[in-house]
């Protein structure tokens, strides 16, 4: 999995309640920036310039995007 980046709708994109934090894979070095980006979760999908990037995790995250992080520790046998 390549690298992940957090971001949010801007303000009056969404509704305030509908704002989650999603994970996105970020565009491997070099490629072409694409016009629309779709969240981890599959559920949500924006354009670059829809989106709060954000250096740390802030606001209500997207359970499913968290769902389909990938593990930073390994997995130790016989544990979830």
């Amino acid at each position: 999995m390549r690298e992940t980046f957090t971001a949010r709708p801007l303000p009056g994109i969404a509704d305030e309640s509908k704002r989650l934090t999603h994970l996105f894979e970020a565009p491997p070095a070099g490629a072409p920036i694409p016009e629309r980006i779709t969240a981890l979760c599959n559920s949500a999908e924006f354009g670059y310039s829809e989106l709060e990037l954000l250096t740390v995790l802030r606001g209500m995250p997207c359970f499913a995007c968290l769902h389909k992080t990938p593990r930073s520790v390994p997995q130790v046998a016989g544990t979830p």
